[in-house]
């Protein structure tokens, strides 16, 4: 996809465009809690890639779970 039409895509979202950065991080943050699983991973954890890399999702079981 080019620029253009990368921007193109950004206009017709507003919504995203609208809410500030913490707001979208209270947003990330509550998505990821709604899962059963991650529902009491801290915030500071979710956030951080080495943790991301130890608890992803590699097989086809994990992914069944969810």
């Amino acid at each position: 996809m080019n620029n253009t039409a990368v921007a193109e895509n950004q206009k017709s979202s507003p919504e995203i465009l609208t809410l500030s950065p913490q707001a979208r991080a209270l947003r990330r943050i509550r998505d990821y809690q709604q899962i059963g699983l991650y529902k009491d991973v801290n915030p500071l954890d979710w956030e951080d890639w080495h943790w991301q890399l130890k608890n992803r999702i590699c097989n086809r079981e994990d992914l069944a779970d969810y």
